[in-house]
């Protein structure tokens, strides 16, 4: 129960991580680069959560991959989307 992070991780068509500072998180002891992180006030009960990000530039056309990950380095979410 309390303010917990949610780390966003955007992998773009090439399969590097859309990070702008290249700021990190521990997962499995490695650290891992992320997009954005979002800090969430958890209650112990499921909640929704929206996050807004905006890269500042054009997208490539291509597959991205979104992985969503709890503070600890839990994987909770993973999406695709590919843009024309």
């Amino acid at each position: 129960k309390g303010t917990v992070n949610i780390y966003i991780r955007i992998l773009g068509p090439d399969g590097a991580v859309m990070s702008a500072d290249q700021e990190t998180f521990m997962m499995d002891g490695k650290a891992m680069v992320y997009t954005h992180k979002e800090p969430v006030n958890y209650e112990n009960k499921d909640a929704a959560v929206e996050v807004v990000w905006s890269k500042g530039n054009t997208f490539l056309k291509g597959h991205y991959t979104v992985e969503i990950y709890q503070q600890g380095g839990y994987l909770i979410g993973t999406s695709f989307i590919d843009l024309k």
